[in-house]
């Protein structure tokens, strides 16, 4: 079964394989990098417009690149050029899931094991305007620092945003801190939460997966249903104009969805039968729909509401993620398909964007070995892959590991 690790962001993407083995590309450059594994195989990855955060399969955590709101958690601000160990993470537990903004970075802790299993922990460092860090105040920190809120809320994954962090705990429970402006923490608070408050709203959901956008959140229940909430004037939530939370209704009453990513405007969901569906934003085409919109005040009505990527039609998708300004996925056969701004988001800038997914990468699922391909446009035709090679899209969340501890 395929296990590895997709994060994209606006400036770079990572990639992890089956055999351990992780390559990041930078858009502007073209640049492709192999990262050594220093502490066993790597595991899962979460990259953001400044900076990358790896996790191997020991727990252990490397991150690098931008380092000034002291997200990198080293203890200091410096940039740091090359993977580091961060060895501020105090405690026997291991690190099971790791995310990225581009200000912050958010970790949990806790034994993969089906047994005897801890509670699971946050633990945060970087930028802490609007108490996005969780720790009770709006410092910066530069090195990890326990969020004490949530414990005993047994945590299995945790989302960064852009001011804000969302987490979900075992029995379902979704949890949420940092900035209110736009209702991306829910409807129940009007000020900056400086501490993890639950989203009552989603009380009686069993909430799996959470994704956090620039200004909006998006969540999957067991059941495969979609909830969404915060900022909506790119369509991004799906259901129209109500950026309450509630349940993405429109193309998705059938479908049972397996994984959610949040770009900075628009939203990306993945299907059990392995469909990729889009909305919200689509300056860049990083919808898919071949086609770009640059009106940023009023998006085309279509895009508010869930519509499938009609080019991935003939293939299987297992594993999906969403940047500023673009959109990637990765199939059963592992090609890598790209589609929106990818030679580099820059807001001062624009781009026309690639609106078709194109195949930039063919990767050997078992090996890990990648081979480049000229820019392929995905087929026209309506041919649909209805078996999956073994590796269906269960579990196979970009970000964060597949291990036993999510399950």
């Amino acid at each position: 079964m395929f296990t590895g690790s997709l994060s994209v962001s606006g400036y770079c993407m990572a990639f992890i394989s089956s055999n351990g083995e992780m390559r990041t590309l930078e858009f502007y450059t073209n640049r492709l990098s192999i990262n050594d594994r220093q502490s066993g195989k790597y595991a899962s990855v979460a990259v953001s417009n400044r900076h990358i955060v790896a996790l191997t399969e020991n727990g252990v955590v490397y991150t690098w690149g931008g380092g000034n709101n002291g997200q990198l958690g080293h203890g200091d601000t410096a940039y740091q050029k090359t993977p580091k160990l961060v060895i501020q993470l105090p405690g026997p537990l291991p690190v099971v899931q790791v995310a990225a903004s581009e200000t912050h970075t958010a970790v949990v802790k806790g034994w993969s094991d089906g047994n005897s299993r801890p509670t699971g922990a946050v633990w945060t460092c970087g930028n802490g305007e609007h108490g996005r860090l969780g720790h009770g105040n709006t410092d910066n920190l530069p090195i990890f620092g326990h969020v004490a809120a949530l414990e005993g809320e047994d945590v299995v994954q945790v989302a960064a945003g852009e001011r804000h962090t969302v987490a979900v705990t075992r029995s379902g429970g979704v949890w949420a801190w940092g900035d209110v402006t736009y209702g991306q923490l829910g409807p129940e608070y009007s000020e900056d939460q400086l501490v993890p408050r639950k989203v009552e709203a989603l009380k009686g959901e069993d909430v799996v997966q959470v994704a956090a956008g620039a200004l909006h959140t998006v969540a999957v229940t067991r059941a495969g249903e979609v909830w969404t909430w915060g900022a909506d004037w790119d369509g991004q939530l799906g259901r129209g104009y109500d950026e309450l939370p509630g349940k993405v209704l429109n193309g998705l009453q059938h479908k049972h969805v397996v994984h959610v990513a949040a770009g900075e405007f628009h939203t990306v969901v993945v299907t059990s039968t392995g469909e990729l569906w889009t909305w919200g934003d689509n300056d860049n085409g990083q919808l898919g729909h071949d086609r770009n919109d640059d009106d940023y005040d009023e998006p085309d009505e279509h895009n508010r509401y869930p519509m499938r990527v009609e080019a991935l039609n003939h293939v299987f998708v297992v594993a999906a993620d969403a940047g500023a300004g673009i959109t990637a996925a990765i199939t059963s056969i592992g090609e890598l398909y790209m589609f929106g701004n990818i030679t580099g988001y820059d807001p001062e800038k624009e781009y026309p964007g690639v609106n078709r997914p194109t195949k930039s990468w063919q990767i050997d699922t078992i090996t890990g070995r990648w081979k480049p391909v000229k820019h392929v446009t995905a087929p026209a035709d309506d041919k649909k892959v209805t078996d999956a090679d073994g590796s269906g899209p269960t579990g196979l969340w970009p970000g964060f590991t597949t291990s036993s501890f999510l399950q």
